[in-house]
């Protein structure tokens, strides 16, 4: 018999034996008292370990199973029982009742497992879902390893499994979040790019025809196709103002959702500050006249050149002051101003623009700046517009890592600042080389290809070009342009992207890879809105229709090299008797219209005249006795002092009495020549006028006075 007692020295185990005495009558019993304290407290000890192990079995939701290799039965934990739903008093399981607890379609990956690891007595990891008797699937991570016997044979596999149906769940549902939100990002790509072509197909739609409008109602305007009556003159002046307001909407539209697509590209180079506003100035001037807005320009002499993109920024400034002449009153100013500041040790070119108009309210100075936002005031009710242009303003200057600023009061006048910071251009270290595009056009190749299908667009730059001295020759397809250029060696090219049978990129490359048209000068003339395309194809500026004579003069004047006057004047200057030259003669051209002033200028300054200009008779009469003309080309109709009684007074100033005077007149009746004859003038020239052969009288009248 054993007892088992606890005393002050800990546990003992009482073993009692019977023993039969020496003379075989009685027994006796021989007790063995044994200290089994250690093994008590061992044994205590695992009871506690195999308690917190279940414990923390049970929270980590982890269950431990054994795998007898040799019987094929399978001992399973607490809480491996609890994880696949099976009642512990079942007992043991064999392995094919174990296979019955997963789902049929991962049977193949635990039997292969299996044989694996028998094999290559390995530890292995794997993931299978289990179907439990409730019919929930559980998805469960189960990590073995091979035990092995005393001889070294595989016996059993002993390893833990962990219901991981949470995370597993979760895992799923992020993956469907995943593809939904790919099919999402799919269908916004799909939407984008529909967008774009959709708002590429309408800009050319739009800008086609209304290239045709604007380019004819120029044309009109300058009287190419005959004389307009007052009556005449007033509607077209509408149409031109609705297709610019027309073009100008579908540019903001286009080149703010570029700008919001992460798609526009600036294309820095080396500007001149000066030449950004007197460009800029240009756009606006004519309109200023309308309202009787004097325009005034503070800039510093010799400020440095900066690096930006010209083109955009020049829109900044368009943009700003087209704003300031529109809400400014009739008989305003709008002072444009640029200086260099430096703050912070960052050096900032700063262009600001302010007007005497309407002013603004402090709670809407920041509306300003939002797209398709006007602010509510009776002023801006009664102008039009779509809130875009500030809008675009700010994006372009945050491009060039710039900002907007603005301040202004009520009915006094605003000024909107733009500062831009900048490394002078010569110290810009670009780390790649810039285009080698040829950017300068000749003095002595007057020559110009326009490669064109429209004919009314074609006929519009060729009257342009015709303004600035030059001869035009019009081709209409993409195929055999370097055939044509080889034998026709233009000074310049002018090249519209939408050609039958080849398209302007391929005839770009073309004329770039061949190795004696590369150096010819394209400008690329088009509805297509690919600047950045075209510049890295090599062509020397890039324009979109529909295109006005201003901003394909400036284009002209920025390809021309720094001096072209003194080039043409070498050429073209007069000489006196003994073959010297002389300085280019000087001409006085008085004419209130401004268009008709920039044409008939921009010709003649390219056939190396000097020139002033005067906008009535009374400031003409004063321009002709300050400066002594060569000669005067005198517009009849023009407000106050018109032509006519302009000439009769300069002939009767001993001072000017003999200055040539050539009319320039409308009125084709019978009795006009006379009258300006009568006047005093030398000769008589009508409107449309004919800019060459105007030139040839020119020239004519000159030579014969200094004879």
């Amino acid at each position: 018999m054993i007892t088992s007692a606890q005393g002050d020295q800990g546990y003992f185990q009482t073993v009692k034996v019977p023993i039969r005495s020496l003379d075989g009558q009685s027994w006796n019993v021989l007790g063995i008292a044994t200290n089994i304290t250690l093994r008590k407290r061992i044994e205590d000890q695992l009871r506690e370990s195999e308690a917190h192990l279940s414990a923390a079995q049970r929270i980590a939701k982890l269950g431990s199973w054994e795998f007898n290799l040799q019987n094929q039965t399978i001992q399973w934990s607490e809480q491996t029982y609890k994880i696949f739903g099976r009642d512990p008093s079942e007992g043991d399981l064999t392995y094919e009742e174990f296979r019955t607890y997963v789902h049929p379609e991962d049977w193949d990956v635990l039997d292969q497992t299996t044989q694996i690891i028998t094999e290559s007595r390995e530890p292995f990891e794997l993931e299978y879902r289990a179907c439990c008797p409730n019919g929930q699937i559980r998805y469960i991570l189960s990590r073995a390893d091979l035990i092995m016997d005393s001889h070294g044979q595989p016996s059993k596999l002993l390893g833990t499994v962990l219901d991981i149906s949470d995370r597993r769940k979760a895992e799923i549902l992020l993956q469907e979040i995943n593809e939904r939100l790919a099919l999402t990002n799919a269908e916004l790509d799909r939407a984008t790019r529909l967008k774009d072509e959709f708002l590429a197909n309408m800009s050319h739609e739009l800008r086609t025809p209304l290239n045709a409008i604007l380019g004819m109602t120029e044309g009109l305007q300058d009287e190419v196709f005959g004389a307009l009556s007052d009556r005449q003159k007033r509607p077209i002046e509408m149409i031109e103002r609705s297709g610019k307001h027309l073009i100008a909407l579908i540019n903001d539209i286009l080149n703010l959702s570029k700008i919001e697509a992460g798609k526009l590209e600036l294309q820095r180079s080396p500007t001149s500050p000066k030449y950004l506003c007197d460009s800029s100035l240009m756009f606006v001037r004519q309109q200023a006249v309308k309202k009787e807005i004097t325009l005034h320009l503070d800039i510093p002499p010799n400020l440095p050149n900066i690096r930006v993109d010209e083109l955009r920024i020049r829109q900044v400034l368009i943009n700003l002051l087209s704003n300031a002449v529109k809400f400014t009153p009739d008989g305003g100013n709008v002072t444009l101003r640029a200086t260099t500041e430096v703050q912070n040790s960052q050096r900032f070119l700063r262009f600001s623009v302010t007007d005497t108009g309407i002013g603004i309210a402090n709670d809407d100075l920041e509306k300003l700046f939002q797209p398709f936002v006007q602010l509510d005031s009776d002023l801006n009710r009664q102008q039009t517009g779509t809130g875009l242009g500030l809008a675009l303003v700010r994006r372009l200057v945050a491009l060039h890592d710039g900002i907007t600023t603005v301040t202004s009061t009520p009915d006094t006048g605003s000024c909107f600042t733009v500062w831009l910071p900048y490394t002078p251009a010569e110290e810009v270290d670009c780390g790649v080389p810039l285009p080698t595009a040829p950017r300068s056009l000749s003095t002595h190749n007057r020559t110009v290809l326009v490669i064109d299908d429209s004919a009314t667009a074609s006929e519009q730059i060729t009257r342009y070009l015709e303004a600035a001295g030059m001869e035009a020759t019009v081709y209409a397809q993409g195929e055999g342009v370097i055939d044509l250029v080889l034998e026709l060696q233009p000074g310049l090219i002018i090249l519209d992207i939408l050609l039958p049978h080849k398209s302007g990129w391929e005839v770009l490359k073309e004329l770039k890879a061949h190795p004696k048209t590369q150096s010819i000068p394209v400008i690329i003339v088009s509805v297509v809105d690919e600047r950045s395309r075209g510049l890295s194809l090599g062509a020397a500026e890039c324009l979109v229709k529909p295109i006005s004579q201003n901003e394909f003069r400036a284009t002209l004047q920025k390809l021309t090299p720094s001096n072209p006057l003194s080039s043409l004047a070498s050429t073209q200057g007069t000489c006196n008797p003994h073959g010297v030259e002389t300085e280019p003669p000087l001409i006085l051209l008085a004419e209130d219209n401004e268009m008709n002033e920039i044409t008939i200028s921009s010709y003649l300054s390219t056939r190396g005249y000097h020139l002033v200009t005067a906008q009535n008779g009374e400031e003409a009469i004063a321009q002709a006795q300050s400066h002594n003309p060569d000669l005067i080309l005198m517009d009849v109709q023009m407000p106050g002092i018109d032509g006519l009684e302009a000439t009769r007074r300069l002939r009767a100033d001993a001072k000017t009495s003999h200055i040539p005077i050539i009319t320039l007149t409308a009125f084709t009746m019978s009795g006009d020549r006379d009258r300006c004859l009568e006047a005093g003038a030398n000769h008589y020239v009508s409107k449309p006028i004919k800019l060459k052969e105007l030139t040839e009288l020119i020239q004519k009248i000159l030579q014969g006075s200094h004879t």
